[in-house]
């Protein structure tokens, strides 16, 4: 009895479609990998800005807008002294040490603005400091 052993037969288009597909996977294989816009990130995020600290009487002037600028107690001798600064200061208000005295009184503050990037108290268009 002859046996016949058949091969089976690739037909040309099969033969090319499965050599493209091999240089692919190589081709891939050995490219190196770039970060897609989906994959997360290994680097920490960037830290937020910090403001500046507040100088040690804590008023800060500094401002980019009007809307940064209010009117605060910065406080005297008489107590109550307004004055349009940075909305995060703090003022701590003068105390008088005894036998002290001050002059009495303070502007009308109608708003505040921001002229040169500093907080500055406007009476009408005036600005008072």
């Amino acid at each position: 009895m002859n046996a016949l052993i058949t091969t089976p037969r690739i037909s040309s288009a099969l033969a090319l479609a499965l050599a493209v597909t091999a240089l692919l996977i190589a081709a891939c294989a050995s490219s190196p990998a770039t970060p897609s816009a989906s994959s997360p990130s290994t680097a920490p995020p960037p830290a937020p800005p910090t403001e500046a600290p507040l100088p040690a009487d804590g008023i800060d002037y500094a401002c980019t807008q009007d809307t940064d600028c209010v009117v605060k107690n910065l406080g005297s001798c008489c107590g109550y002294n307004p004055r349009c600064m940075n909305e995060r200061s703090a003022p701590v208000p003068e105390q008088c040490g005894e036998g002290m005295m001050g002059a009495c009184g303070f502007p009308e503050i109608s708003h505040c603005a921001c002229q040169e990037s500093r907080c500055v108290s406007m009476q009408g268009n005036r600005p008072l400091n």
